[in-house]
């Protein structure tokens, strides 16, 4: 199993490639190759030519979330695949999604809609709520429950539905699951509803050990208390490999690794993960 990050907010100087404020990772597993979202602009389609990967072998491209910086890559990257292929995510991936402050209100859902992409782009949608097996030893988390007290998400973050803002509870935020010889790897998007809600429900649908996380974590803007509590989580866990990125927020991966030491790696732009 191949995990290469092809959109990330940091580039290595000696990579030579672009970053952006968004998020996307080629898998190559047991002879498939697919997406885990598709970054901003599309500058995961440069990356991956200037790192050799050849996205138009992509069967499948899975939406963690219907947020921009993972998903308004997608056009992009379906022109660049040049073959129909499965988008597979939660129903409300769709949702008009906004940040919201006294003063503003500002877009940040996606910006193509399901009509466009099936008819000009000719891909087609697999949408599940809840945890599914969508390859062989691949798997989405589905609606994640709320388990502990300390994991919030900022009343800024707002759906519009019925034509009335409320605050959005990410329905559609997805991470990934691949089962290794190791054991289990789990991909983060952003995770809005909480890292430690998701390993504990990827746990609890699994009951097999995890062996690494990878991905957005959501806590660059988190309390004390908060932060605290997922740092002391992962300290417990035996989990082998931490590899933050995006959301997480470069002060707060700096933190992990004074606590978590050689476990943390972080997950930049061009980072390739093998197990």
């Amino acid at each position: 199993m191949k995990i290469t990050v092809l959109s990330e907010n940091t580039v290595p100087v000696s990579f030579g490639l672009t970053g952006e404020h968004g998020l996307s990772f080629c898998i190559e597993n047991q002879g498939k190759t697919f997406l885990f979202d598709t970054g901003q602009t599309g500058i995961a389609v440069s990356n991956a030519k200037k790192l050799g990967i050849d996205l138009k072998k992509t069967e499948a491209v899975v939406l963690s979330h219907g947020h921009y910086d993972h998903a308004d890559g997608l056009e992009a990257v379906l022109k660049e695949i040049g073959h129909p292929v499965k988008i597979i995510a939660h129903p409300s991936v769709f949702d008009a999604k906004y940040i919201v402050s006294a003063n503003s209100k500002r877009y940040i859902g996606m910006k193509l809609r399901k009509e466009f992409i099936e008819g000009f782009l000719k891909a087609s949608f697999e949408f599940h709520k809840s945890f599914t097996e969508i390859f062989p030893g691949v798997y989405m988390t589905g609606e994640v429950p709320f388990t502990n007290p300390y994991e919030k998400i900022p009343d800024a973050l707002q759906v519009e539905k019925n034509g009335k803002l409320e605050k959005d509870f990410f329905e559609d935020d997805n991470s990934l699951i691949l089962e290794s010889g190791k054991g289990l790897i789990v991909l983060l998007g952003c995770a809005h509803r909480g890292i430690i809600n998701i390993l504990s429900s990827v746990k609890e649908k699994l009951n097999q050990p995890i062996h690494a996380v990878i991905g957005g974590a959501h806590l660059h803007d988190t309390g004390n208390e908060q932060f605290d509590f997922v740092k002391n989580y992962l300290k417990k866990e035996k989990i082998a490999l931490l590899a933050p990125s995006h959301c997480t927020g470069i002060p707060k991966i700096f933190e992990l690794q004074k606590d978590l030491h050689e476990k943390v790696q972080p997950a930049f732009c061009g980072s390739v993960f093998e197990f």
